[in-house]
């Protein structure tokens, strides 16, 4: 049995394996989580999750960046078929970002507290020094109705102590 043939084979099918990276946010709020993550190596193809769980009710914005480098036509970094996406823990796909001015967004998206949820930020790195993103996530939470209640109450109080000393 010939061995190169084989240890060639996988080296190969190891170069071209999927490097995932899965990283937990914790508790996702109105101050933007920021990464960055840079690959030394093209030809690569990976797709990394951002966990991150709510409190409450929030609108939840996510932003990829494919941070391109190109110097006389070469490619020093860069990302094929670059994407992002939202889904829930069950896997349920609940949407994909848009490109816009340069940047893949998916804003505004209504999630329920009390879910997990991830990010996957996905592509193929085909810069010659290899490839680099940026990702960011925010959400805003959106309040209760009980909180407009209380604050239509409170103006009509004020409402009625303003008439009443006009009156009085």
């Amino acid at each position: 049995m010939k061995l190169k043939p084989w240890i060639a084979a996988l080296a190969l099918a190891a170069a071209a394996a999927t490097p995932a990276m899965a990283t937990d946010l914790g508790v996702l709020d109105d101050q933007p989580d920021v990464v960055t993550r840079t690959f030394t190596s093209p030809g690569l193809t990976f797709a990394d999750d951002y966990i991150f769980d709510l409190v409450l009710d929030s609108d939840v914005s996510g932003s990829a960046t494919n941070l391109k480098l190109s110097l006389n036509g070469i490619q020093f970094l860069d990302i094929a078929n670059f994407s992002l996406s939202l889904y829930d823990s069950s896997n349920t796909f609940l949407g994909a970002a848009s490109l816009v001015d340069g940047s893949y967004q998916l804003n505004d998206v209504f999630l329920t507290a009390g879910n997990d949820y991830y990010f996957r930020v996905a592509g193929t790195v085909t810069g010659w020094a290899g490839g680099s993103y940026s990702f960011s996530a925010v959400a805003q939470p959106i309040p209760e109705p009980e909180t407009y209640a209380l604050m239509l109450a409170g103006l009509g109080a004020l409402g009625y102590m303003s008439r009443r000393r006009r009156q009085g």
